[in-house]
């Protein structure tokens, strides 16, 4: 699955609460899910940490391949055209990071999307750079 262009546009904006929920609102609400304080520091570093995780183009492009299942270390090196070492590499900072599940079988390990995180996340920041597109009328983003 590659990334390709498409419309996609939405009001909706992500916001974060402190039992590790989400919470869609609409743009014209504020910024505080109510009942929720805000983050605290050490919250807000764990938050930005698991952004780091997604903060990488190989991770992304091995997430994006696996969406639709489950995959050996050998078929994403052949998709995605890049070697076994740097596969290996954020394969393991994906599965410590607990996105990934994997599974030996013989003397292959398969990988799948272990948290169900991942595409409404890709969604929303696919969505966001539509919204950019869109005003600049250059590119669209899905996946």
């Amino acid at each position: 699955m590659s990334i390709y262009l498409r419309k996609q546009f939405s009001r909706d904006t992500f916001s974060l609460v402190k039992d590790g929920t989400t919470d869609l609102k609409n743009r014209s609400g504020d910024n505080t899910t109510p009942g929720k304080p805000p983050l605290d520091r050490e919250a807000l570093e764990r938050v930005a940490n698991l952004f780091r995780i997604f903060s990488e183009a190989t991770r992304l492009a091995i997430l994006q391949a696996l969406i639709p299942g489950t995959k050996s270390v050998n078929e994403l090196v052949e998709e995605l055209g890049t070697t076994q070492a740097n596969i290996s590499k954020q394969l393991r900072i994906l599965y410590d990071a607990r996105i990934l599940a994997r599974e030996k079988r013989g003397n292959q390990v398969f990988y799948s999307i272990d948290d169900d995180i991942v595409e409404p996340l890709c969604n929303l920041v696919c969505s966001k750079l539509n919204r950019d597109a869109a005003r600049s009328e250059v590119f669209e983003f899905s996946i």
